[in-house]
């Protein structure tokens, strides 16, 4: 898989639903079904989501099919797409969405730098059975009002009881750090850090949980001697004010 950004995006005000539909109906459908490819279009599964487009094709092997699937998000806050194809036609559809359609190509590294600049959580490393959604900052996902679905009675008791005990942040470092490395206040430690990316030279980002006893946006803490700021991942609109409030 690999993500087409739109050009000329601004992460603070567009969403993926900014982006140019015709992309997915035009451009992509055509290149997809056209000789040599020869993929066609089909419905899309059920889960997969209505605005999902799927392909499919014939093989060497008349039991298997090719399939390319493109979705109109990057999931990361910025418009532009998710194709998942075979891996013979990435490199030309990357010449193609780059070369003739002024889009910008992201690969599998080019997509955690971005994942981690834009403070999205990922399995097996924000997302774990450590850290529950509200502490990863993943407010738009949930629904404290809908009820009967699974984890609803854990995420309103969290609610209920202030059980929200520490929180995802961003920060700006000038130079790497491992996962699971320790944050601290004064001395003591308030967190560890889950992912980190390179976006420059002397610059790098990181994403971390820390208590909320410890720190809020804009508070300082140390990472490997290092005192940087938390920030708000630029996905999440931040911790609810009734997160902070006294009963």
């Amino acid at each position: 898989p690999f993500t087409l950004i739109a050009p000329d995006h601004d992460a603070e005000k567009k969403t993926s639903d900014d982006v140019d539909d015709d992309v997915v109906d035009t451009w992509i459908a055509t290149w997809l079904t056209s000789t040599p490819r020869d993929f066609t279009q089909i419905e899309v599964p059920n889960g997969l989501g209505g605005d999902a487009a799927v392909f499919e094709r014939n093989t060497k092997d008349a039991k298997a099919k090719d399939t390319a699937v493109v979705l109109p998000t990057t999931g990361l806050g910025v418009p532009g797409y998710t194709v998942l194809l075979p891996a013979d036609l990435s490199a030309s559809l990357w010449t193609e969405a780059t070369e003739n359609r002024g889009l910008q190509c992201l690969g599998s590294s080019g997509w955690e730098k971005l994942r981690v600049a834009q403070g999205m959580p990922l399995s097996g490393y924000e997302v774990t059975e450590d850290f529950n959604p509200m502490e990863a900052q993943l407010w738009d996902t949930l629904n404290f009002d809908k009820g009967c679905y699974i984890g609803q009675e854990t995420i309103a008791r969290l609610k209920t009881y202030k059980g929200v005990k520490q929180l995802l942040w961003r920060v700006d470092l000038s130079k790497p750090v491992e996962p699971d490395t320790p944050i601290t206040f004064n001395g003591k430690k308030v967190g560890k850090v889950t992912s980190c990316a390179q976006l420059g030279e002397g610059n790098y980002v990181a994403l971390g949980y820390v208590r909320t006893l410890a720190g809020e946006e804009g508070s300082t803490v140390e990472i490997d001697g290092e005192e940087v700021t938390l920030s708000r991942p630029p996905t999440s609109d931040g911790p609810p004010d009734w997160l902070y409030e006294d009963d």
